[in-house]
């Protein structure tokens, strides 16, 4: 059974209990801007927090994964999020960035110690995003030519994934330049997707 904490670890957990909430809290009023910024606070005060709860063997939990942990932080998502959407997308997004801060903060034998993938969630997603482009081209490229396989629906389907991979969190990280290609192609894209509805209509 896992001790319970000293006095001046429980003091510490309160603080940074405190600190986290209101930083969640926050995510409700401050720009679009400074949204990334935020969550990249709440993955310090999380990770903060990990060091003080101990596994069984006495080690830092930087997994997130022992019971008090997870009460933990279970009561900080009720104190400070509301409605059940936004409780689905808030520890998502700081997941995400929980597994993009941890990787920056842990040395390489830490990381290998725990068992963490060297690739953060951002560098995962964006391989994930080559891999699908990479086979969607092909796809098109068949489908132009009549040759193969290659259906409406896997098209189809492949975009749907490519659309998946691109994430609220994903784009937030993107550089201007990068955002204001997406938008860029967003017009004609939703053109063709009417020309595409309209045809199966």
């Amino acid at each position: 059974m896992t001790a319970a904490p000293e006095p001046s670890t429980r003091a510490r957990q309160a603080v940074l209990q405190v600190a986290t909430i209101n930083a969640i809290r926050s995510l409700q009023v401050v720009s679009e801007n400074q949204r990334t910024a935020t969550y990249r606070e709440i993955a310090g005060l999380l990770i903060d927090a990990r060091a003080t709860f101990p596994r069984a063997d006495g080690s830092p939990d930087w997994l997130g994964r022992t019971y008090a942990y997870k009460q933990f932080v279970g009561s900080i998502y009720r104190a400070s999020i509301e409605g059940m959407a936004a409780m689905v997308t808030i520890p998502a997004n700081i997941r995400y960035h929980v597994g993009n801060v941890i990787r920056e903060r842990l040395d390489a034998e830490t990381i290998e110690q725990y068992g963490l993938d060297e690739n953060n969630p951002r560098q995962r997603a964006l391989e994930g995003r080559r891999q699908h482009r990479t086979e969607f081209d092909r796809l098109l490229a068949m489908a132009q030519r009549g040759e193969g396989d290659a259906s409406v629906s896997d098209i189809v389907m492949r975009f749907a994934d490519e659309l998946d991979a691109l994430t609220p969190e994903l784009v937030r990280d993107l550089s201007n330049s990068d955002r204001a290609a997406i938008r860029a192609a967003i017009g004609p894209m939703m053109l063709r997707l009417g020309d595409l509805r309209a045809a199966a209509s």
